[in-house]
């Protein structure tokens, strides 16, 4: 996998984001970002504390972001972006029953198709990490956050397994 600066072949984040959204439209013409509040259910979910953390979320051809997103940096946005493209791309080789069936009903015993899916769309995250060439702490930061996803509560304990997560970080680095 490629970083988004070299497949796009240009520095400027905004340039990316832009034309990732068109990419995007091309492949998948029901695309549309929306915002968490405009989504009665993902609203009152994220009124009672649900999403503190999550900045966006595929639901079929409809990416939600935070109320906040349009005002991020356009790197963030633009990874943010190529993250949920790969949950479009998983539901597309799936079929939306099978890949939401797979993702949210399965439990953290060994493997969870959750933890699968998740692995894709962050490897998108962590390829573009490194490629700006991160100080160790920010490696050491980005290590722990990625352990914290993948086996902490905010992704249901998808894998239990943190070696296994710090292994697939390191051949990523």
């Amino acid at each position: 996998m490629e970083p988004l600066k070299k497949i796009y072949n240009t520095e400027n984040w905004s340039l990316i984001y832009l034309s990732l959204l068109k990419d995007i439209s091309k492949e998948f013409p029901k695309f549309k970002i929306r915002l968490f509040s405009e989504n009665l259910f993902l609203n009152v979910l994220s009124h009672l504390g649900f999403f503190k953390n999550v900045s966006a979320m595929t639901m079929g051809n409809t990416i939600y972001v935070c109320d906040d997103f349009h005002n991020k940096k356009s790197s963030t946005k633009a990874i943010t972006l190529a993250h949920e493209r790969e949950h479009l791309d998983q539901i597309k080789v799936y079929g939306t029953f099978l890949f939401y069936f797979l993702y949210l009903f399965t439990l953290p015993v060994f493997f969870t198709f959750r933890a699968k899916f998740e692995k894709e769309a962050y490897t998108v995250d962590l390829v573009n990490f490194f490629h700006e060439d991160p100080d160790i702490e920010s490696i050491d930061s980005e290590l722990l956050r990625m352990i914290d996803i993948f086996t902490g509560s905010s992704y249901l304990y998808m894998s239990l397994n943190k070696e296994n997560i710090k292994s697939w970080f390191w051949d990523l680095a």
